[in-house]
């Protein structure tokens, strides 16, 4: 966490945004039992998910792993508001899915959406709403 945080890159002509997004891929594998350990890796996906809107890497590498953290911490999730996060996490996604949104972002937020349905068992309600485009509106 402490590379997210402090890394800018500032001595290096080159981007890092593929090391950038592989250290935020891999925190969507880690199993956090603490909600506050949890928090801040959200935390970090939603800054890194903002500062791609403002600042894109190169073919959206940090906004396609930000996504498939995100969606996969949801799957793995475990506890009371595990459906309340899902919820929340497929509301998300399916912003990043809306035409308008770069191609490869709306192609990581499908895929990740297909994935969480397929978790939460969901998958025919979600491809039937896919093939209706005003029902991600």
């Amino acid at each position: 966490m402490h590379f997210l945080d402090h890394y800018d890159n500032s001595g290096n002509s080159y981007s890092d945004a593929n090391y950038t997004a592989a250290f935020l891929e891999g925190l969507g594998f880690l199993r956090m039992g603490l909600p506050r350990a949890l928090s801040k890796i959200l935390k970090q996906i939603d800054r890194h998910l903002a500062l791609e809107e403002i600042a894109a890497s190169p073919h959206y590498v940090v906004g396609t792993a930000c996504l498939g953290a995100l969606t996969n911490l949801a799957i793995n999730l475990t506890g009371d508001s595990r459906d309340d996060v899902r919820d929340e996490v497929r509301k998300q996604l399916k912003c990043f899915a809306l035409p308008g949104q770069p191609y490869e972002l709306r192609r990581s937020a499908i895929s990740c959406l297909m994935a969480l349905e397929v978790a939460a068992g969901k998958l025919e309600g979600l491809v039937s709403s896919m093939l209706r485009p005003a029902a991600l509106e």
